[in-house]
């Protein structure tokens, strides 16, 4: 039944991107990893990955129950950051939109993992 719920919700967001881009009038990117939309932008993405590896480390050695949060907020982070350079470069994309967009939809992730995963409760 887990499973079946984080399917689901994997699907809704998929088609709620799918939407929103049509409704926008915003082209899907292609590749992996979006464009960086300035010098700042590429030194802050690769800032947060590095911090967040060392984040990774640290806190496998300290206490690992936090271990099931730091990517989530490793991920909004990322988007947040991306999101405010896109918008602050590139505006005429409208990219930027689909970034912040992403951010309460990681947290209702990270909700239905909590609720659903964790262990430690």
């Amino acid at each position: 039944m887990k499973l079946i719920v984080l399917l689901l919700w994997i699907i809704i967001l998929i088609f709620l991107e799918k939407i929103v881009r049509k409704k926008l009038n915003i082209p899907r990117q292609t590749g992996w990893n979006s464009k960086y939309v300035s010098q700042s932008h590429k030194w802050g993405h690769w800032i947060i990955i590095i911090s967040y590896v060392l984040l990774m480390m640290i806190c496998s050695i300290l206490n690992p129950i936090y271990m099931t949060y730091i990517p989530i907020f490793f991920f909004m982070t990322l988007y947040i950051f991306q999101g405010y350079m896109q918008w602050k470069y590139d505006r005429q994309t409208k990219e930027y939109i689909i970034s912040f967009g992403i951010v309460p939809l990681l947290i209702i992730t990270g909700i239905i993992l909590n609720v659903f995963y964790n262990a430690y409760w």
